[in-house]
């Protein structure tokens, strides 16, 4: 076995060596002037009702089934703490006025989230 060793350990090393050369050639390149193709669009707001939101800001995970209805909605964070009643009314006639895109994937509508920013004075999306 000697006489064979050290010419399998040297063949073992050089094709390593070789393949890890090839190895970053085969790596996914990307474009920057790639042109997206649609194959998944993110949830969006279509429309709001003009009604006044009370004083401060809301951030608001909204989930959305596949035909644009709100299922469920959680305050992540509230300008002051805790929310009031009044302010989670405010909140909720929002989000009830509100009419959503769901998510698409291949064209066809899914569920999905969607997080909110409510202000005084303009409402945020973020997907």
């Amino acid at each position: 076995m000697r006489p064979l060793a050290v010419p399998l350990a040297g063949g073992i090393c050089s094709a390593l060596f070789l393949f890890a050369l090839l190895v970053p050639s085969f790596a996914w390149v990307t474009s920057g002037q790639d042109v997206p193709i649609g194959l998944s669009t993110e949830a969006a707001v279509k429309s709001m009702a003009p009604i006044g939101f009370a004083d401060g800001e809301a951030v608001v995970d909204v989930t959305i089934d596949d035909q644009g209805h709100m299922v469920d909605y959680s305050i992540v964070r509230d300008h002051r703490g805790e929310p009031s009643e009044s302010f989670r009314r405010s909140v909720e006639n929002a989000l009830l006025f509100t009419v959503f895109t769901p998510r698409t994937e291949f064209g066809q509508p899914v569920g999905g989230k969607l997080r909110l920013t409510f202000r005084s004075s303009s409402v945020e999306v973020k997907g």
